[in-house]
């Protein structure tokens, strides 16, 4: 699925970690994190 609700975050975080769930949906926000 590629629905961003809640349940569907939960379940990335708790299959891959939050920095997995991160990296996978957000990758340009991670880069602004490290750059920051």
């Amino acid at each position: 699925s590629n629905s961003s609700s809640t349940v569907d975050i939960v379940e990335a975080q708790s299959k891959y970690g939050f920095w997995g769930w991160n990296l996978w949906r957000q990758p340009i926000g991670f880069i602004v994190f490290l750059i920051l």
